[in-house]
Parts: C-alpha cells; structure tokens; sequence
C-alpha cells in the first residue's frame, strides 16, 4: 500500500512564497523537498506566536507531532481557511529582524532534538546542526 502524501498545498497559498514561485525556475522535485522541510518548521512558528493569534490559542506542539495523517491534514485545511499560516508568515516572521529569525531557528533545532524528531530528515535542519 502506498503511503498517502503530505497535504502541503497551503504553502503555496502563501502570498511571499507564491510570488516566489513566479520568478524561480526549480523543478517540482526540489520545491517539494523545500515544502516538506518547511512544513517541518511551520508548526513551531505557530507554538512559538500562538497568544498574538485566536485560532491559535489552544495549539500544543507536542500534541500536533502525534496527530496521524489524516487529523494533520484536517488541521492544516482548517488553518488555511482562516489565512493563519498567512498572519503568521507575512505578518510576523517577516517582520523580524534577521538576528531574532536566526535565534528561533536554532530554537526550533535544539526544541526538536530534544523531542527526540532529530531522526527525521529535514534540509533546514541538515544545516543548522
């Protein structure tokens, strides 16, 4: 049985990463590589904002890493439709200077090995360790 893909379509709703999409010229293969490494990093910016946002009040990260597929996949539908991963990505991170960008990630590097998801292949990650 073949293993369902991961919903990643909200990604490309994201208005700074579709502009992007209309100037690079990466193949499918490699934008899908950086969807699921971002798709790894995403949840940690909504733990990390979740009291400037209502939809978010109640989002335990913990608790998301072990949602199955399918409840993830509702979950990420459900944010999309309120333009959560919009707010969080073109009003929040992107107004951050780079010094706090750079400590959030190494934040979310050091919070995920100690979650024990290290084992997990992510590009962000590769690097920053």
């Amino acid at each position: 049985m073949a293993k369902k893909p991961k919903y990643l379509g909200y990604l490309g709703k994201i208005p700074s990463i579709s502009e992007f999409l209309k100037i690079t010229s990466i193949s499918e293969k490699t934008l899908k590589t950086y969807y699921l490494s971002l798709d790894k990093f995403i949840p940690f910016l909504l733990n990390r904002f979740k009291e400037n946002y209502e939809d978010l009040k109640d989002f335990d990260l913990e608790h998301y890493y072990g949602l199955n597929t399918e409840k993830e996949e509702q979950f990420k539908k459900n944010l999309e439709s309120k333009q959560v991963y919009n707010k969080i990505i073109e009003e929040t991170w992107k107004n951050l200077k780079a010094n706090t960008k750079s400590n959030l990630l190494m934040k979310w590097v050091n919070e995920t090995h100690e979650l024990g998801l290290n084992g997990k292949k992510n590009r962000f990650r590769e690097h920053l360790s």
